[in-house]
């Protein structure tokens, strides 16, 4: 009776996998014994005869399909090719997790069956033919099924976290990796292999002794030939690959021949009943990514045919390659573990090693083999415990340039392609943020993005050759691409054999050698931006868990009655980061479940970085958001019960749905920051488990205390003196006049001396800093300000070498360098033996000259030697307030181009003029090199004897400046050529780098800096330099007069002066003038088609005139611009004091906030107005940008849409539908009258597409 295999449903495999995480997902951390490992695949049965595997298509025809034919070459014989019946994902997912199928169903089966074949005639005389099997055995088998390696399977932080798992993630985890547990448990060793994954087609060749026959073929089609005769007559497109495949490897049997005809009498004995697994690469009609220089096979994995094992030990497989002259791919030992957090570190290291490599290096990434290595040290007993992939990241990378080409091209005049190719740039911009998160990459990101925008003009140049190209060999596509780069002068960096392997020119290196010891490698720090100060200050005793999760889904009694005995326990609408930062701990740890999330939340977390504050106590979750549309208890919430702070009454289905919709997007945007322990997908038993066993942790840890308390407290105080930076730009006149005054009169028991040592920046602003400190602290503060200045002094001792003048301003340069260092070195020491003669208290002093950090030490040095006794000395690093880092630099792009910028206006300096712009190029970007791997941390200033940093903006922020992507790639390729100390010396690409940023020139803000800028800055880094000591009787003084100085401020309305209103600018926004446009463009079409008029394009053009020349001051009768693109959120003009002090109060200046258009009012030749509606509070009834004026002031839009829009108003129903979300409407038309004015054409618009402003909070004054 035959045997039946019963198709199990992927969702009862779900639910069996679920049950099964929950018995072993703790046993990666704690199973001691073989009996407490879960191999999932070692479980499942293993068909060792055919007729059962023959058998399974009509079993289970929904997961096992199979194509016969009978053999064209030998009649009597029928090839049988299995695959799965799946796709795409739903084919990952099937082999994730049903292990059945992927120990039966491989990469490739065909079964050989001799047949018998009667034909007879019906009564119709139609032939009919009975085909009867008379032997069936197996002609090849290819790998089984392996997955990509996940990164959280080796993080140290993630690596035991399964819980969060979904089953496919849990099954995946399994198949790669509880092998090798079992095995180490056991007391075997495991052994890496990483092996090259070639670029090809899969090719597998096999013999079969039964019939005499080589079995070969692709991943799907096999054939079976006995020589090039039986070749010859697989024609069909069907053998297409296989005919090609089989074409190689008889050359290649005739070449052996040729050597000596017994090799392949043997190499037949030894391949017979196994499977020999390759690549077909070099075709130039089938490329993928990477070029081979010839046609051949390349292989890399031998399959035996009758046995459930996955391949032969790499090694083995090695030996068996180069005994027969057969080319293979790149083979290297990643090494011999023994237990399984040193294999989990090993792998990390590759992970990242193979991540970050070229597609020239390591071509489209690595297959990694685990290996048995028996303890008994007999070979024979070695086995392959699983496979995984890994891909680089450029690969990845320029095969989705080649998708979204392909795709674009594709859809060409469709609604899918009316964004253009500035909208696939987009996508793939966002794509590649996700694609390389936490990898780096060979090139900067900058450089691909530029490949994609240029590749448009490429192709658009010359378009039917170039997409024949694109669609059939885009290696050759790539290559001219980047030739045509290279004669435009734009990319220059990429070379054009990019895509060239050199692995077939290699084959004598391909070598193995056996580790001869267990190898060890040191844990990954996951966590760059620790230091040591940071680790020993927080190690929490407690936890703080944020748990973001909707109204009403906590549902489960144990889950319930765990947290309240277990936390502080408190339920909020909303999050509020600063009351989780500042929550004091009592006897429990603390967690809080926020109801609510919205953008708001999105903004909080993304600028909250536990690396660079104390908080790295507080751990995120998420829980739910999958459940909440099933959830009866949330939806009652929703429509009847509403918990405190849901303002939003929801009037359908439809607008619940809307809102679950957003939820799960703003969701993906939060678990995109990697801090969060995701539970969407999973039970509350499962975040049960979790948070038991943080309490574990938490009780088994949480006494245990590495350092003395009082060592802790110094470090804590040392380490605090470098997080000076604040946010200050909100900081009013009365509070800083009240700064002041403070600093004014402080006293002190003894003198209080502050040296301000410059960083090491040419054209960074110092010399401006320096006259700016000089005026705070003489005038203002009334204490004693000296500097000394290198340029100054060099300049003195230039000018006495040229009196005579015999000598140019170059050569006196040149031979005064010794005297300048010397007359400067003096100076500085008199200047601090001075501070004795002194009657001040306070003394600021400014060493005004670059100071890299191996600058550093000479000036402390020179410092000490002279400084008084008795006097309480600080020694400040002058450091720029840096927001957005580049690359391995604390400094910015958006900082070094301002530089550049500076440099280039510089007039009549001392030193160093812009006569020769590259030389002064040079020199700036040789001292921004010297800042590569240096982190303004604490322990920068152990190791130079600093006390802190004085921490000023000395440029505009990152955020406020435009970088363009070419003067990035530019920047890079000259400083990777750089070593650090070096002039750059690639001249040309820094001429180019001059050429196109003064080109942009004009785009960039503007880069004076005033002493407003800077003014609250320097008072708040003055006022930490001079706290008071132990010593000083001034501390409680210093408290009342802060507290005072509040109260007067508070109560008698300060010395400040409201400005005329606030609000939000639009122009903050590096692309406004663009958005304005889109807007424009889209408003005035929808008008055109409404009324039919095409003269609305003309107004539209008239517009984006506008924008581009900037020109807000257009008289006469036709369209003008405001004068400024923004919200207003209160107008102060007429509005009491009380009210004006509360608004002010609550508003934050520069505070960051998306404006979302999604509606116009046009008033015909009158005014067009944009409505929004902004999270910050607003007066204003019908929060609007106005856009456009005719003959009408801006005050026009308020009357106009107090008219339409607000309650009871023709529009109000359409205006509630944009604020609501709701998306029924599109445009209304009404007559209104304001004042004794008929207005007969007003239009209410509803905008295709969503245009979203990066406003930033201000006041206007005027």
């Amino acid at each position: 009776m035959k045997k039946r295999f019963a198709k199990q449903a992927l969702s009862e495999l779900d639910i069996k996998i679920q049950e099964l995480k929950q018995q072993c997902q703790h046993q990666y951390e704690l199973a001691k014994s073989e009996d407490q490992v879960t191999v999932m695949l070692d479980q499942a049965e293993y068909l060792d005869n055919v007729d059962d595997l023959a058998q399974l298509p009509d079993d289970q025809p929904e997961n096992v399909k199979d194509k016969k034919y009978i053999s064209l070459a030998i009649p009597e014989l029928r090839m049988v090719d299995f695959k799965l019946n799946k796709r795409g994902p739903s084919e990952d997912e099937t082999y994730a997790l049903d292990v059945f199928l992927v120990k039966n169903i491989r990469r490739g089966n065909t079964v050989i069956e001799q047949i018998e074949r009667n034909v007879t005639v019906n009564v119709d005389g139609k032939e009919i033919e009975d085909i009867k099997v008379l032997k069936r055995c197996m002609g090849r088998k290819g790998l089984t099924k392996f997955f990509d390696l996940q990164i959280d399977f080796l993080d140290p932080k993630t690596r035991y976290l399964d819980a969060g798992h979904s089953p496919q993630t849990f099954c995946i985890k399994n198949q790669i990796l509880s092998g090798a547990l079992k095995a180490f448990v056991g007391g075997h060793n495991v052994e890496v292999f990483k092996t090259l994954k070639a670029n090809g087609e899969n090719a597998q060749v096999s013999y079969n002794t039964e019939f005499d026959v080589w079995v070969v073929a692709s991943k799907n089609v096999g054939i079976v030939v006995r020589n090039k005769e039986d070749l010859a007559k697989y024609h069909p497109e069907h053998f297409r690959f296989s005919y090609m495949i089989g074409m190689v490897w008889l050359n290649k049997i005739e070449d052996l021949m040729a050597l000596d005809p017994n090799i392949v009498t043997q190499l037949k004995k030894e391949m017979a009943g196994k499977t020999l697994v390759a690549e077909f690469i070099g075709s130039p009609e089938h490329q993928h990514m990477v070029k081979y220089n010839q046609i051949t096979l390349i292989f890399y994995a031998i399959v035996d045919n009758n046995s459930s094992d996955l391949c032969w030990p790499v090694d083995q497989a090695l030996n068996f390659f180069k005994k027969y002259q057969l080319n293979i791919v790149k083979i290297e030992s990643q090494g011999l573990f023994n237990n399984y957090d040193m294999l989990c570190n090993g792998l990390y290291k590759v992970f990242r090693d193979v991540a970050k490599s070229k597609i020239v290096d390591d071509e489209e990434g690595s297959v990694l083999y685990l290996v048995k290595r028996d303890k008994s040290g007999d070979s024979s007993k070695d086995k392959v415990l699983s496979l995984a992939k890994l891909k680089t990241i450029e690969y990845r990378v320029f095969r989705k340039i080649r998708e979204k080409l392909r795709g674009y091209y594709r859809h060409l005049g469709s609604e899918k392609s009316k964004k253009g190719p500035e909208g696939v740039v987009h996508m793939f911009q966002r794509e590649m943020n996700e694609l390389i998160e936490g990898n780096e990459l060979p090139q900067p990101i900058q450089l691909y993005i530029e490949l994609l925008k240029s590749s448009f003009e490429f192709i658009d140049e010359n378009p039917e050759p170039r997409l024949k190209l694109l669609n059939n060999q885009y290696i050759n596509f790539q290559e001219e691409l980047i030739q045509y780069h290279a004669s435009k002068n734009q990319l220059s960096s990429l070379s054009s054999n990019l895509f060239e392997s050199n692995i077939l020119d290699k084959q004598d290196e391909i070598t193995y050698e056996k580790p001869k010891e267990v190898t060890i490698v040191a844990a990954p720090n996951t966590n760059n931006d620790y230091n040591y100060f940071e680790q020993t200050i927080t190690q929490p005793q407690k936890f703080k868990f944020v748990l973001f999760c909707p109204y009403g889904i906590l549902n489960d009694a144990n889950l319930k009655t765990f947290i309240n005995e277990n936390f502080e326990f408190v339920v909020a609408h909303n999050l509020n980061i600063e009351q989780v930062q500042n929550y004091q701990y009592n006897d429990k740890s603390y967690l809080i479940q926020i109801n609510h999330i919205d953008l708001e939340t999105v903004n909080q977390l993304s600028n909250f970085n536990s690396s660079e504050g104390l908080h790295n106590d507080i751990k995120f979750l998420v829980f739910g958001y999958n459940q909440m549309m099933y959830c009866s208890s949330f939806i009652q919430g929703v429509y009847k019960d509403q918990p405190q702070g849901y303002e939003t009454v929801f009037k359908n289905r439809a607008s619940l749905n809307k809102m679950y919709e957003d939820y799960l997007v703003i969701i993906n945007q939060i678990l995109k920051s990697q801090r969060f322990e995701n539970f969407s997908s999973l039970k509350q038993e499962d975040l049960l488990t979790y948070l038991q066993k943080q309490v574990n942790t938490q009780q088994s840890h949480g006494d245990t205390q590495t350092r003395p308390q009082s060592i802790q407290e110094e470090e804590k105080k040392s380490y605090e003196v470098t997080k000076q930076v604040r946010d200050l730009n909100n900081v009013t006149p009365a509070e800083i006049e009240s700064q002041i005054n403070l600093l004014k009169n402080l006293q002190r028991s003894k003198k209080t001396v502050i040296v301000i040592i410059p960083f090491g920046i040419t054209g960074s602003g110092k010399t401006t800093l320096r006259e700016n400190l000089s005026q705070i602290v003489q005038e203002k503060l009334r204490w004693n300000f000296k500097y000394v200045s290198s340029d100054e002094i060099r300049k003195e001792c230039m000018d006495k070498a040229m009196q005579n003048g015999k000598m140019t301003r170059d050569e006196a340069f040149d031979r005064t360098g010794r005297e300048a260092i010397k007359q400067f070195d003096y100076k500085l020491q008199k200047t601090i033996s001075d501070i004795s003669k002194s009657t001040k208290t306070f003394h600021v002093v400014f060493v005004d000259k670059n100071h890299p950090k191996n600058g550093i030490a000479k000036t402390v040095g020179l410092i000490h030697e002279k400084i008084p006794d008795g006097v309480n000395l600080k020694k400040l690093y002058l450091i720029p307030r840096i927001t957005q880092p580049y690359a391995r630099y604390p400094l910015s792009l958006g900082f070094l181009m301002q530089c550049f910028y500076r440099l280039m206006s510089r007039e009549n300096h001392e030193t160093l003029d812009n006569s020769d712009k590259v030389l002064t190029t040079q020199i700036l970007l040789m001292f921004f090199h010297l800042y590569i791997d240096v982190k303004f941390k604490n322990q920068f200033l152990q190791e130079c004897s600093l006390d802190g940093y004085f921490n000023v903006p000395m440029t505009y922020d990152d955020q406020q400046v435009y970088v363009p992507d070419i003067l990035g790639v530019h920047l890079e390729r000259i400083l990777r050529q750089t070593k650090k100390g070096d002039k750059p010396q690639d001249l040309d690409t820094i001429q180019k780098f001059i050429n196109d940023a003064m080109l942009e020139q004009g785009k960039f803000n503007s880069i004076s800096f005033s002493i407003n800028d800077q003014l609250p800055y320097i008072l708040d880094n003055l006022m930490n330099a001079t706290e008071a000591t132990k010593d000083d009787s001034q501390v409680e003084i210093k408290k009342i007069d802060r507290e005072e100085s509040k109260y007067k401020q508070g109560h008698q309305g300060g010395s400040s002066k409201f400005p005329l209103y606030i609000g939000i600018t639009l122009q903050e926004d590096p692309e406004y003038s663009q958005k304005l446009v889109q807007l424009y463009d889209q408003a005035f079409k929808i008008l055109a088609d409404i009324e039919a008029d095409q003269s609305y394009s003309q107004i539209s053009k008239l517009a984006e005139q506008l924008i581009q020349e900037s020109n807000h001051n257009m008289k006469g009768e036709d369209w003008k611009l405001p004068a400024d693109f923004h919200v207003t959120l209160a107008y102060y003009k007429g509005m009491n004091e009380d009210k004006k002090r509360a608004i002010q109060h609550q508003f934050k200046e520069e505070a960051k906030e998306d404006i979302i258009v999604e509606a116009v009012v046009y008033v015909k030749d009158k005014v067009l107005t944009a409505l929004c509606f902004p999270k910050s509070k607003c007066e204003n009834k019908c929060p609007h940008i106005t856009l456009l004026l005719k003959k009408q002031s801006a005050k026009f839009s308020n009357i106009v849409l107090e008219k339409t829009c607000l309650k009871a108003q023709v529009f109000n129903e359409i205006y509630e539908e944009v604020r609501d979300g709701v998306k029924q409407n599109n445009y209304k038309k009404a007559n209104i009258k304001t004042g004794d004015k008929e207005l007969d054409q007003v239009y209410f618009i509803k905008l295709q597409e969503p245009i979203v402003f990066k406003g930033v909070s201000k006041s206007y004054y005027h």
